[in-house]
């Protein structure tokens, strides 16, 4: 069994009333009871094959990062510590 920390589980519900339940693993996949119909769910009345993986690090495309010009304040590049330790006054 996998240690609790990376477990994922989780439940959808509406008025209460449990809708669908997910659980997986945050390294490795995500699969849900029932899943996804999405044209259901946008409206269509056209029927689809129901999703129940969502997630899968084996089929799935780690997503691209992108370089971010100005970090906020709140980011850990503008520790007082590292700017000392990158200026040379530390």
């Amino acid at each position: 069994m996998e240690p609790p920390s990376r477990q994922v589980t989780g439940s959808i519900k509406k008025d209460g009333v449990v809708l669908d339940s997910c659980s997986g693993n945050w390294l490795h996949h995500l699969e849900w009871d029932k899943g996804v119909d999405f044209p259901a769910a946008s409206g269509s009345k056209k029927a689809s094959k129901a999703l129940k993986r969502l997630w899968d690090r084996k089929t799935t495309a780690a997503p691209s990062s992108q370089a971010v010009g100005e970090a906020l304040p709140s980011d850990c590049r503008n520790r007082e510590d590292l700017v000392h330790l990158k200026v040379g006054t530390l």
